[in-house]
């Protein structure tokens, strides 16, 4: 029995608020507490090897990075790839996401037990405070994320978190065990309190982004030949 139902109406449109749960007992509480514990065991399982000068975190290669790091990388990228560049942080995140999910299964965690589990990683990984609510009957989720580490010192007029609405389309694509996406419907950056982020089946928007991906791949290679053309030409002279 799952522990609560979820009723989400169309989940482009939806906000984390117009979540309702209509069932919860104390069996619910007690699961949630062992998937809790759980899931930090093997979060918080942290390996230095020092002849590989490498960290491990759950059996995965991890490094440590700062948030000022990411959000420069958004913006190097966004500035070279211009919109596309949109889209070739979103699939890095999605693979991302996918590997995770994949990673924790492997290492014993349940299917049900992963929605738990990104909301302890995003949370304790220092992306953001988040909350994860996921619907496994109807295969929707809604994440809210505050101080998300994309906005951070950052002002935009759209949603900046492209790297981790792939990440979380991802996770949950392993979750739902179907092509899922992921999108961000309020973000901080563009003035509102918190992030929100609405995830549903949608094939077709994978579609589009690789598309997207393969010409921005395209144009920027077009455009680093012009410059290590002109760079050529002024070393010749």
């Amino acid at each position: 029995m799952e522990c609560t139902n979820v009723d989400f109406v169309h989940v482009r449109n939806i906000s984390f608020d117009s979540l309702i749960v209509t069932q919860k007992d104390e069996g619910c509480d007690k699961m949630n507490n062992e998937t809790r514990r759980r899931c930090l065991s093997l979060l918080e399982r942290t390996e230095y090897y020092d002849e590989e000068g490498e960290w491990r975190i759950a059996g995965s290669d991890w490094l440590l990075l700062s948030g000022s790091t990411l959000r420069t990388w958004a913006k190097v990228t966004k500035q070279i790839l211009g919109s596309g560049a949109d889209a070739v942080m979103y699939m890095v995140g999605k693979y991302a996401g996918e590997q995770f999910a994949k990673k924790l299964l492997e290492l014993g965690l349940k299917n049900e037990e992963l929605e738990e589990a990104l909301e302890i990683f995003l949370s304790n990984g220092g992306w953001g405070k988040a909350r994860v609510k996921v619907n496994l009957q109807n295969q929707t989720a809604a994440v809210r994320i505050r101080n998300s580490v994309s906005t951070r010192q950052t002002k935009s007029e759209e949603p900046v978190c492209h790297f981790i609405s792939g990440y979380i389309a991802g996770s949950l694509s392993v979750i739902f065990g179907k092509k899922t996406e992921c999108v961000e419907t309020g973000c901080k950056a563009a003035g509102e309190p918190f992030c929100e982020f609405s995830v549903e089946n949608l094939a077709h928007t994978k579609t589009d982004n690789l598309e997207k991906v393969e010409e921005t791949i395209a144009n920027s290679q077009g455009q680093h030949l012009a410059v290590a053309n002109q760079v050529n030409a002024g070393a010749s002279t």
